[in-house]
This record gives C-alpha cells, sequence and structure tokens, in this order.
C-alpha cells in the first residue's frame, strides 16, 4: 500500500459506505440495464458493503462484509480484475480512483454477452441524501 492509499483507508474505516451509491440506486441500474432476476452481479470497489459478489483491494473491507453479510460472496482483490463473467458490473463512486476509461477497457471482458456496466457518480447530489 501506498501512503496515500494507508490515508483513505484510514479516513474511511468503521463507515457504513464509502461512496455514493444505495440499494435503490443499484435497483434502478438493475431495471434500466434489463439485467435477469438470477444474474450474477459484481459490486466492483464494493468497500465494506457489497451485494452479491463484492470485491476490494482492502482486506479489513471483506473482513467486515464477510462477518456482517455471510450471504454475499467477498474477494480480497484488485476490483479491475474479477474472477468471471457477470450480468451486471455496478460500482457505488468507485471507477474514479482508477479512472472511468481504465474501470470500463478493464470490465468489458468480463460481461456476460447481454451484460453492463453501471457506476455512480463519485459524489451524491443532495445534501442529505
Amino acid at each position: 500500500m501506498t501512503i496515500l492509499s494507508d490515508a483513505f483507508f484510514t479516513l474511511h474505516s468503521g463507515l457504513q459506505r464509502e461512496g455514493p451509491g444505495d440499494s435503490d440506486s443499484l435497483s434502478w441500474a438493475l431495471e434500466v440495464a434489463g439485467t435477469p432476476a438470477r444474474a450474477r452481479i459484481l459490486d466492483a470497489g464494493c468497500g465494506p458493503g457489497a451485494i452479491l459478489v463484492g470485491r476490494d483491494l482492502h482486506a479489513p473491507f471483506i473482513d467486515r462484509i464477510r462477518a456482517d453479510l455471510p450471504h454475499v460472496i467477498a474477494e480480497c482483490g484488485d476490483m479491475l480484475t474479477p474472477d468471471g463473467q457477470f450480468d451486471l458490473i455496478w460500482s457505488a463512486g468507485a471507477a474514479y480512483a482508477p479512472g472511468i476509461a481504465a474501470a470500463l477497457t478493464a470490465w468489458r471482458p468480463h460481461l456476460r454477452p447481454s451484460g453492463s456496466i453501471a457506476f455512480s457518480d463519485a459524489l451524491w447530489r443532495t445534501g442529505r441524501p
């Protein structure tokens, strides 16, 4: 880890969510994308809260998911190199870390033929999210 990433993870430790995006925004993305009911979904850069398959580089986030959300598959690793293919790759504010172009390029091979990528902005656009 670098000094910058250490500072980021220290600042964010203990938060319930790391970035904008919640179950309502995911539901909206699923509907717009036409994602099937029994889809394989990756929560890329999931932080301490994941949906179905969560992948984050920071092991303490993954440990917390495994403790708090035993129904979620939580993987410690780079969000740009997930294992397998997905119907939807969802990223709540995390796609900005590597850069949007880099994230989209890296994730494309991990989409099933009719799969989609959806990501939220890096900030809330309301004072009371």
